[in-house]
């Protein structure tokens, strides 16, 4: 399988669709308020919004898509299968909801959320994405959530190859064996909640990010995105505070070059904490 390739403008997919480096994530975001998120990010460049089905805010992310008038073709609009969807007809149907929800014709990137459901049933459901290829609902499909053992089960039945990983990485659970097999297969990784989450394990004001910040004269945020990109990782920021949403996508951002002692002083805060519910294995 070819290699991705990455530029300034983000990682090439193996079907050569180009996925940019910053996404807005639009999980958790609440209703009247991720509609003014997402015109917030697309003002500031964003073209990158990673969504799902289980969200329940498709509809008003597909509202503030249609009212920016950014051409369909300059977008990449990710969204997932939730684990309640698995037969050939469910899976039809909420890839249909999401399309319509969003008001577009066709997605970039198709996401199983999670690897649940028993192997028959993941098999079915990845079939039914590769149908969706076949018909141009979606550009590519891939996987969310997915260790080692699940994507080699995958990749012993697909037709279609998973572009993509999206799985939960930040320095606290940088995954670095799940990222590496991931990559020889020729896939993308993405990276959910870069900055940890919550009072106990959100890496925004740790001791070690705020110093490397201060010494290179960025946001503490700019810290941890800079990091998952220097990995080849594309990063999918939560936010729906305008400033911190252009913040998350500037030039300092991509711009950001860590030193070995940078390296080092993150590397050391690995802890394998994981902030997301994670269903991995439970019926399988």
């Amino acid at each position: 399988m070819a290699a991705n390739t990455a530029s300034s403008a983000g990682v090439t997919l193996h079907n050569g669709a180009v996925m940019p480096w910053i996404a807005l994530g639009t999980w958790e975001a609440p209703p009247g308020q991720v509609g003014r998120a997402v015109e917030a990010a697309l003002a500031s460049g964003y073209r990158h919004l990673d969504c799902a089905h289980i969200y329940g805010n498709e509809r008003e992310v597909g509202a503030a898509l249609r009212a920016s008038r950014i051409p369909r073709e300059e977008l990449f609009i990710t969204t997932k299968i939730w684990n309640s969807f698995r037969t050939d007809q469910q899976v039809r149907r909420c890839c249909a909801k999401s399309l319509s929800d969003l008001g577009v014709d066709y997605l970039d990137l198709l996401l199983v959320h999670f690897p649940v459901g028993g192997r028959r049933a993941l098999k079915e459901c990845w079939q039914t994405m590769e149908s969706l290829v076949d018909e141009g609902k979606c550009k590519a499909i891939g996987i969310s959530n997915y260790y080692e053992d699940d994507v080699a089960d995958l990749l012993s039945y697909a037709r279609v190859k998973p572009a993509c990983n999206q799985i939960e990485l930040h320095p606290r659970l940088p995954q670095d064996a799940l990222v590496e097999y991931c990559k020889r297969q020729g896939m993308v990784v993405t990276a959910y909640s870069p900055f940890g989450r919550g009072a106990r394990g959100g890496m925004l004001d740790h001791a070690v990010v705020t110093a490397i910040a201060k010494k290179h004269g960025v946001a503490a945020s700019s810290v941890l995105l800079g990091w998952s990109l220097a990995r080849g990782v594309p990063a999918l920021p939560k936010s729906v505070t305008p400033a911190r949403i252009a913040q998350n996508n500037s030039d300092e951002v991509r711009g950001l070059a860590l030193d070995a002692d940078d390296v080092r002083a993150l590397a050391g805060l690995e802890d394998g904490a994981r902030f997301v519910a994670f269903f991995n294995h439970q019926s399988r």
